[in-house]
């Protein structure tokens, strides 16, 4: 049970970070462990740049 928590745990992570990223008008990159993620898939490329 716990490597799921730590999974969570960093995804959630990972999407505040994004969030901060892309907030900022920075890059915001998609590992390729959390491409099939659905919410992330909709950022588009592996990249989205403003």
């Amino acid at each position: 049970m716990a490597p799921l928590r730590v999974y969570i745990r960093r995804f959630c992570d990972y999407l505040l970070e994004a969030a901060l990223e892309i907030g900022r008008g920075h890059c915001a990159f998609v590992p390729h462990e959390l491409d099939t993620v659905p919410l992330l898939a909709q950022l588009g490329d592996h990249e989205r740049c403003r």
